[in-house]
């Protein structure tokens, strides 16, 4: 330690006014501090000290310089090295506590709660309730909302579910369970965005199928595709109709989804010209697994309901659309695990990294167990 002392005192008939500078250096100190944990009406933490502090220190060596008296005040701290030691000791509480009411307090009213997930989507970790404290851990209750990022105010007509207690047993750094609320209200955004709306082509799934789009081939199923010329290229259109839902269970992750898959011709002068409009009901099971720090899925079925919304190829049997859409999709399947065992790497705060990342499915939600590491 380096500060600065000054002294004024009268003796007898003479005053003695001095002042210079100090070094102390200090070993085996123990700081005893109770610290009580909580929120502000914005969510955001806040710490407050209690009057439980103790603090002692071990060995103190303490050295003054500056002025002409110097020399004897070195002989007096010596002489009175308890004194001194207990003296700076019963300074330590006093300062912790104001530090962390000013500086650790003011950092946190000026922390940023919300996190961008994509460039259009932010979520909410403001805490919904003030943290719980252990003796080796603390336990943080986020609200966990997805929203736009440039509208946060906007209603999500998502329900929170009640998370269970942590299943794993580990002594990792970080537990957390992102609960199915955190999911379904990403997916609702996205949704709303029009994320999900995309168009392919038959060369996005000549390689998958086994055969190209066109309404040549679709007329061997379906005969009114023959009315739209010979051998004319398709293109699709994908639009939920509503927003996925996701469901976690103990066992695996289930999500489900309802779009309209519009097929449309290419025509000669490249226009498009739609022929059929097919609402498809699809639901998906499948689990999450971690590999190097990063998320990988696996879907283990996929199973679909179809019904022709419009038609002007003729009148269809549900039937044998039903028939063809769940074959293709069955066809689609491996392509599809395929891109979601691509690993996705995990959204964390810029300069941190994870290892050590475990995934489990509970009641409601994905528990993700993890040490953490920053690049500082």
């Amino acid at each position: 330690m380096r500060g600065q002392w000054s002294v004024n005192y009268r003796v007898w008939f003479f005053t003695v006014d001095n002042d210079g500078s100090f070094t102390a250096d200090a070993s085996g100190v123990d700081l005893t501090l109770s610290m009580r944990v909580g929120r502000d009406q914005n969510g955001r933490p806040t710490i407050s000290s209690t009057s439980s502090c103790s603090a002692n220190i071990g060995d103190m060596n303490a050295r003054v310089s500056g002025s002409s008296l110097s020399f004897l005040y070195n002989i007096l701290l010596r002489f009175n090295s308890n004194s001194v030691r207990n003296t700076f000791a019963a300074r330590i509480c006093p300062t912790v506590k104001s530090a962390i009411q000013s500086q650790a307090n003011s950092i946190l009213r000026n922390l940023n709660v919300n996190y961008a997930l994509t460039t259009t989507t932010s979520i909410d970790l403001a805490l919904s309730r003030p943290p719980t404290t252990a003796s080796n851990q603390i336990t943080v209750f986020s609200r966990g909302r997805c929203f736009p990022t440039n509208n946060p105010s906007m209603t999500i007509p998502v329900t929170a579910e009640n998370l269970p207690e942590f299943q794993m047993t580990s002594s990792h750094m970080i537990r957390m369970i992102v609960g199915d609320y955190v999911i379904n209200t990403f997916l609702y955004v996205q949704w709303v965005s029009g994320s999900w709306d995309f168009w392919f082509g038959q060369d996005s799934l000549a390689g998958y199928v086994g055969f190209n789009f066109t309404t040549d081939t679709m007329a061997g199923f379906l005969p009114g595709f023959a009315n739209f010329g010979r051998n004319r290229p398709l293109r699709f259109f994908v639009h939920p109709t509503e927003s996925p839902f996701a469901r976690t269970t103990s066992e695996n992750v289930n999500i489900t989804a309802k779009f309209d898959l519009v097929t449309f011709v290419v025509a000669e002068n490249g226009s498009l010209n739609d022929a059929l409009n097919i609402s498809i009901a699809a639901s998906l099971t499948g689990n999450v697994t971690v590999e190097n720090g990063n998320l990988r899925g696996q879907i283990s079925a996929l199973t679909t309901k179809s019904t022709v919304s419009s038609s002007k190829i003729g009148d269809l049997p549900v039937v044998l659309v039903d028939l063809i859409v769940n074959n293709i999709a069955q066809r689609l399947l491996p392509s599809v695990n395929n891109v979601s065992m691509t690993l996705q790497t995990l959204p964390l705060p810029s300069g941190f990294g994870v290892s050590n990342v475990f995934v489990n499915t509970v009641e409601h939600g994905l528990e993700i167990a993890t040490d953490m590491t920053h690049a500082g």
